[in-house]
């Protein structure tokens, strides 16, 4: 099948199209779910209805939980904007929530390690 022939990628046309979106972020969305489309050769909508399959290659694919959060949060912009909220759908979603909602957990507690760690070497140092 020749390229121009086929569909357009449903959640790909739902992020692009949303007019909540700003200009920006539409871009950044976009630019992440073609990556992860053109790496596992399907397209969006299918990719986004196995988030058990696709999260695990997210994990393995990007070792850097802030980037892990950034491709998940661009997925769950996909499927918010997916048409026809069937059960699979739903159920796919709830699994994204999940994931984006550890995610965003795992990068506050390395935020807050982070500060812990370069306050008290702030103090040893200004008490030296």
């Amino acid at each position: 099948m020749h390229l121009a022939a086929t569909k357009p990628d449903k959640a790909l046309q739902g992020i692009l199209q949303d007019p909540a979106l700003s200009d920006s972020s539409k871009h950044t969305y976009a630019q992440r779910l073609r990556a992860i489309s053109a790496k596992l050769g399907q397209p969006v909508s299918t990719l986004a209805m196995q988030p058990m399959t696709i999260l695990p290659w997210i994990k393995q694919r990007h070792p850097e939980v802030a980037t892990q959060k950034n491709v998940v949060t661009a997925v769950l912009a996909a499927v918010k904007r997916m048409p026809a909220m069937k059960k699979q759908h739903r159920q796919a979603l709830a699994i994204w929530l999940r994931a984006s909602k550890e995610l965003e957990a795992q990068q506050q507690a390395r935020l807050k390690t982070a500060w812990t760690s370069s306050f008290h070497t702030h103090q040893n140092l200004t008490r030296s």
